[in-house]
């Protein structure tokens, strides 16, 4: 498992190689991401640290992911000025 049901860190998973399945609790597979899809964006871009994870996130096979942790995620707000 890359994460279990109830997981609460801050986590964004980009997917460079292989499959990633979400297992609900009753062990079925609710949504599978494949190569360059990405999951656990809600809880950096919404405001919603902290938030248990609903489902459990499994490797199907040999998988490779980029993560991004909340500590490390950083939003930054620009403004243009128009003259």
């Amino acid at each position: 498992f890359i994460y279990e049901k109830g997981f609460d860190k801050d986590f964004f998973y980009i997917i460079a190689k292989g499959k990633v399945n979400l297992i609900s609790k009753n062990n079925k597979i609710v949504k599978t991401y494949h190569q360059w899809e990405s999951f656990g964006h809600m809880s950096l871009f919404c405001n919603m640290t902290n938030q248990k994870m609903k489902y459990s996130a499994q490797c199907e096979g040999d998988v490779i992911l980029y993560v991004l942790d909340g500590e490390n995620f950083q939003k930054k707000k620009c403004i243009q000025e128009i003259s």
